[in-house]
């Protein structure tokens, strides 16, 4: 069992598109026109909805107009970047102002792109791809970064985030969470007899036991030769049996 394949994979999943203009006929532009492109076309009217969607779909690539009711498009994007949920978002602006600044602004606000209405739809889907493909390495290294090098399970840094995300879970939905902890005996002695190399072949053997499970499985290398796996919606007595 790859551990990649335990969360949301730039590499697997349809790349998802949110919209935010407060055009109808917009929205039915870009569904009709992508609808080929192998993506996931979501759309919203309003800077606040963009917002709540944002945080709940993770699109790859938000186009969004400056001009919106309520909130405009600068500071959905000031909001998007301020929200660890939303601030990897790639934003692409889509419009109708001819004014320098307004661009020069979506720039250094953090937007990837500008594209003046009205636009050519080949030169959308050619951007709208960039960004998707940008974005999907940039998903792949940080979850490279989150590995163990040695075993390929996740690591610390991932396995205390992982584990305060399903607990947070846990809690709000009511629904069991178990944790298994476990190292191997006496590893120190398997180093000084047999060396070190050895004992990484023992590390990495023990780690295909681990992914050996339930895909739910979350396995992770705790330090040295602990471990831990997360088992969500499990209860204790599935938890000993696994």
């Amino acid at each position: 069992m790859n551990p990649a394949a335990l969360t949301p994979d730039a590499r697997s999943r349809v790349p998802r598109i949110l919209a935010v203009d407060d055009s109808e006929l917009m929205h039915r532009l870009l569904r009709t026109r992508l609808q080929l492109e192998q993506v996931e076309i979501h759309c919203a009217l309003t800077g606040e909805q963009g917002l709540r969607m944002a945080a709940e779909l993770q699109p790859e690539v938000m186009l969004l107009d400056i001009d919106l009711e309520g909130i405009d498009g600068f500071e959905v994007l000031q909001r998007l970047k301020e929200d660890p949920r939303t601030r990897d978002i790639a934003v692409i602006f889509i419009s109708a102002s001819c004014e320098t600044m307004d661009r020069v602004r979506c720039l250094d606000l953090g937007a990837v792109d500008f594209i003046p209405k009205p636009f050519e739809m080949a030169e959308l889907k050619a951007r709208v791809r960039s960004a998707i493909r940008v974005q999907q390495l940039l998903r792949m290294l940080s979850q490279r970064a989150q590995l163990d090098g040695l075993t390929a399970l996740w690591n610390r840094a991932y396995f205390d985030q992982r584990l305060a995300a399903e607990f947070g879970e846990s809690r709000r939905h009511n629904r069991p969470l178990s944790l298994v902890l476990c190292d191997i005996d006496h590893f120190k002695n398997v180093n000084d007899r047999f060396g070190h190399p050895f004992g990484d072949e023992v590390l990495a053997l023990f780690s295909t036991i681990l992914t050996g499970g339930r895909a739910s499985d979350i396995p992770c290398r705790y330090g040295g030769e602990e471990f831990g796996v997360i088992l969500p919606a499990t209860m204790i007595g599935e938890a000993i049996e696994v």
